[in-house]
């Protein structure tokens, strides 16, 4: 008999192992796995700002080049000014035939466009736009130290991710075309 219950309690012991996890188990891997999937959204979304910058940086040396070839054939930039003087307040959109760059309103003579076929819009949705009066400042993504003391700058600008344009202190995209 003796026997009986030995084989008795070994078998009720077997039945109560059970190949499942237990609760705690389970809450710890949910656990974990929300940490790792935060981390990596986190990863991906600094990945997606890098990538959209270095974007708008490549469009504007596109449009740089296109700014060229239209001072090549007219001597005027988008404002339709000569290099000198500088004039406040000429911003140009360049998608507009006022820019000169994919159209022209009759504005510059000696026209031989169209420089670009179609001005991109910026990664974040608005147009890049011409400022023959910008003031960089140190937070300026794409000053290179030109860090202005009250010197103008030609810049091609994107407003950046913010939508606006914040001189000096936003998160606006510029390149220097020339320092007045």
């Amino acid at each position: 008999m003796r026997n009986y219950k030995t084989v008795r309690y070994k078998l009720s012991k077997k039945q109560t192992n059970s190949n499942g996890f237990t609760l705690i188990e389970l809450l710890v891997v949910i656990a974990i796995i929300g940490i790792l999937s935060s981390t990596i959204l986190a990863s991906l979304n600094t990945a997606r700002t890098k990538a959209s910058i270095a974007r708008a940086q490549s469009d504007l040396k596109q449009i740089r080049l296109a700014i060229e070839f239209l001072y090549d054939d007219t001597s005027l930039y988008p404002s339709k000014q000569t290099l000198i003087p500088c004039t406040q307040n000429s911003e140009v959109y360049l998608n507009t035939n006022a820019a000169g760059i994919q159209s022209t309103d009759g504005g510059f003579p000696g026209w031989n466009g169209p420089y670009m076929s179609t001005v991109p819009l910026d990664p974040w949705g608005t147009n890049y736009f011409y400022d023959p009066d910008y003031i960089c400042g140190a937070a300026t993504l794409g000053c290179n130290g030109h860090i202005s003391s009250g010197v103008d700058m030609r810049v091609i600008q994107s407003f950046g991710p913010d939508k606006s344009q914040s001189y000096g202190d936003g998160d606006d995209i510029v390149l220097v075309l020339c320092v007045n």
